[in-house]
C-alpha cells in the first residue's frame, strides 16, 4: 500500500528474513520481541488503511488494534534489552 512505507513484496521479505533469524535462534528475545511487534505494527496499519479504503469498519478496527498490540511487543522487546534478558 503506498501511504504505508513498505510494499506488501518487502513485508513478506521482511518476514522470510525475521523467521530465518529466528530458526537459526540468531536473534536475542528482546530483539525478536522488536521484530513481531514492527511486523504486526506494520501488518495492522495496512489492514486499518485497507479497511478505511474499503469502508470497512470492522476490517479498520482489527488493523487498529494488532497495530498496537504491535506497539506494546515492541515496547516489551525494549523493556527486556533494558533489564538484559
Amino acid at each position: 500500500m503506498v501511504g504505508v512505507g513498505r510494499s506488501m513484496s518487502e513485508e513478506t521479505a521482511y518476514q522470510r528474513m525475521y523467521e530465518h533469524l529466528r530458526e537459526e535462534n540468531i536473534m536475542k528475545p528482546s530483539t525478536e520481541d522488536k521484530a513481531k511487534g514492527k511486523f504486526h505494527e506494520v501488518k495492522g496499519k495496512v489492514k486499518e488503511e485497507v479497511g478505511k479504503a474499503t469502508n470497512d469498519p470492522n476490517l479498520a478496527d482489527s488493523g487498529n488494534a494488532e497495530k498496537n498490540a504491535g506497539q506494546v511487543q515492541k515496547w516489551i522487546g525494549r523493556a527486556e534489552k533494558a533489564v538484559g534478558a
